[in-house]
């Protein structure tokens, strides 16, 4: 009626279009939005963005040798994805398959409005962050999109139980993820969280869980292992032992650079001239990233002929007697990480395919392959590439907020406070770890505070579904009632 008021026994009826947008998403409509999203994203990203550990990889990857500078798990995943077609964009397509991979599993799960679950998409998709991330290639990358996948797919969302098979998936993907960088293994914790928080509500699956979980582990493990094996040739000290060697180094010249009189007696006993490496230490150290130590005449050079046990020793002797100057260079360095200061000191773009080392370049004939337009887009005038959107400060933020949201909202999503507290301890492992300030490093951080908030979103805004009910049943039921 023209007053706003109702006749008596009348329905109001919402046009139809208005029902299908709020209505929970369907596995068809997510599917198309999947498909529309890796297609659009292969069109701007293949044949990939390749920086020059890049080159490396796929190097060791085509000839079958390791030198041990790079995960060998991701070299067997980019010989394993040039069995489609040789150079970079096999690899490119499955990195970008594994982001919308876990884009559409998560809406499966939590199954928001058809609205907002487009809107999830088109966020995504528009992001600039992801946008220049998921085009280039590197472990952090396509380890982070593993680590979410393996979350969304054992996360239950007020859903059913997983199945067996589900849970030995989401753990075949963690056990990748880990292998190919092993910080990312803190999302074994967030499986861990999921795992109790399906035992509360189903407490005799748990056994079967943990069976299916832990043989996942141990075969996906086994089978990258044997074919690492079977493959590839061994070359070069092991990635481990040149990590720890990085970042001892790293911690004995930030100390030098942050106290002069700091004293090297290991370095002096093994015929190291003190006064030469110190003078090196304190030139080169940058607290951005550890590579400044390496050029040419540097403080590796100086040291090469040390042993890794004499390094581990005066590393362990500046902590032990030079704490406080330790300490201020582990700050500086994670300050870095944290995307305070020049952003561009740590590379939060790149574009193209790398032209160095040049040797590798010409035998792997990689500038043959073209460019990705988006190589083009992060490198225009006014790509945000310098905002807070590429400073991980700003994603650590948003995970401590998921973290607490137990704390002061009574229904807040455990799943969303699980990925808060992934994102918090990833980060805090540079703190421990520290080796360069690489935007891709807190890719995970990220993701993590992206896919909570989603989550977080979604359980303010959509209605939990009924476990045993299907999309088709409700929705077809609520669309025959509106024609009706």
């Amino acid at each position: 009626m023209a007053d706003g008021s109702t006749v008596p026994g009348h329905v109001e009826v919402r046009p139809k279009t208005r029902i299908l947008l709020s209505l929970p998403i369907s596995t068809s409509s997510n599917a198309i939005l999947f498909i529309v999203c890796v297609l659009v994203s292969l069109v701007l990203q293949l044949p990939g963005n390749v920086p020059f550990d890049g080159i490396t990889v796929w190097y060791e990857a085509v000839h079958g040798i390791l030198f041990k500078q790079h995960p060998p798990a991701m070299v067997l995943l980019w010989r394993i994805s040039n069995l489609a077609a040789p150079g970079p964009a096999p690899f490119t397509g499955l990195q970008l398959l594994t982001l919308w991979l876990f884009c559409a599993v998560a809406l499966e799960r939590w199954r928001p409005p058809l609205w907002l679950a487009a809107a999830f998409y088109l966020a995504m998709l528009a992001s600039p962050l992801v946008f220049a991330m998921s085009g280039k290639i590197g472990k952090d990358i396509i380890g982070g999109h593993l680590a979410i996948l393996a979350f969304v797919v054992a996360a239950r969302a007020d859903g059913p139980p997983r199945s067996n098979w589900e849970w030995a998936i989401a753990w075949a993907c963690a056990t990748l993820a880990a292998m190919i960088r092993y910080q990312l293994g803190v999302i074994f914790l967030a499986l861990g969280v999921l795992l109790l928080l399906e035992r509360r509500q189903f407490p005799g699956l748990l056994r079967n869980r943990v069976w299916a979980s832990l043989g996942s582990v141990v075969l996906t493990f086994a089978v990258v292992t044997v074919g690492i094996a079977a493959i590839f040739i061994s070359r070069g000290p092991n990635d481990v032992d040149q990590s720890f060697r990085k970042i001892f180094l790293f911690d004995i010249a930030g100390a030098q650079a942050y106290d002069h009189e700091a004293r090297l007696p290991v370095f002096s006993q093994a015929g190291v001239d003190q006064a030469d490496i110190k003078a090196a230490m304190i030139k080169l150290y940058d607290p951005a990233r550890v590579d400044t130590l390496w050029v040419s005449g540097g403080v590796f050079d100086k040291l090469q002929n040390l042993s890794d046990a004499a390094i581990f020793r005066q590393w362990r002797y500046t902590l032990l007697h030079e704490p406080k100057a330790v300490f201020f260079h582990r700050m500086a360095a994670f300050r870095k990480v944290l995307g305070f200061g020049d952003i561009y000191t740590c590379w939060p773009v790149y574009a193209g395919i790398s032209k160095i080392p040049t040797d590798r370049v010409k035998d792997l004939n990689a500038q043959s392959y073209g460019r990705a337009i988006s190589a083009d887009i992060v490198k225009a005038r006014y790509f945000p590439a310098g905002t807070f959107l590429f400073r991980a400060w700003t994603y650590s933020l948003v995970c401590l907020v998921l973290l607490t949201l137990p704390l002061f909202w009574k229904e807040a999503p455990p799943e969303a406070a699980a990925l808060g507290a992934v994102g918090v301890l990833y980060e805090l492992s540079f703190f421990v770890l520290p080796q360069a300030c690489d935007v891709r490093y807190s890719y995970l951080t990220m993701l993590s505070a992206m896919r909570g908030g989603a989550i977080a979103i979604f359980s303010v805004t959509c209605q939990k579904p009924d476990p045993t009910a299907s999309w088709s049943k409700g929705t077809r039921g609520s669309l025959d009632q509106i024609s009706n």
